[in-house]
């Protein structure tokens, strides 16, 4: 067991206080200090099933037999992972322009015909674009947009993107 107690919460806020069982050994500080940093990382792995359950679906599959629903996890596991760089990438590098290489991307050729940038293009522009293909408001009042909602944006940004490659140049 780890009982991990934070000693200087900032002013008004009642401090954090873990206790963590765990089968790993405990038996230095450097071992408890892995195990918090384990206990840390949990909460990226419950959005990573959140995403692969709720997001993707994998339960409503209709595969049968372990080696093709493992496959199926497989690819929907590197998908979450997309999904989940996408949402933080949203939210951390919002204020930093497009590199000059991006802005000849057809995605965002695509997405300045559908949202047009109010400014300079940038990655916040890029995110905001496509949530909004997935439902996203855009609104200020709003919080950053969800995994679900860049989840189906870009499902909608590939499908038009397939489109423009059918149309031809």
């Amino acid at each position: 067991m780890v009982r991990v107690r934070e000693i200087d919460p900032p002013a008004g806020v009642e401090p954090l206080e873990w206790t963590l069982l765990t089968d790993l050994p405990v038996d230095t500080l450097a071992a408890c200090e892995r195990v918090m940093r384990i206990y840390r990382s949990r909460w990226i792995i419950e959005e990573l099933h959140k995403a692969v359950k709720t997001g993707l679906d994998l339960e409503a599959s209709q595969l049968s037999g372990y080696r093709r629903l493992g496959a199926l996890a497989g690819l929907i596991s590197v998908v979450a992972v997309h999904l989940l760089q996408m949402k933080w990438s949203a939210r951390t590098t919002g204020d930093l322009p497009l590199e000059p290489e991006m802005k000849a991307e057809p995605m965002v050729k695509v997405l300045e015909k559908i949202h047009p940038p109010a400014g300079q293009k940038t990655m916040q522009w890029l995110w905001i674009s496509i949530a909004r293909l997935g439902g996203c408001q855009g609104r200020k009042s709003d919080g950053p947009p969800g995994r679900l909602t860049l989840w189906r944006g870009w499902q909608t940004l590939q499908t038009l993107l397939r489109g423009c490659n059918l149309a031809g140049p």
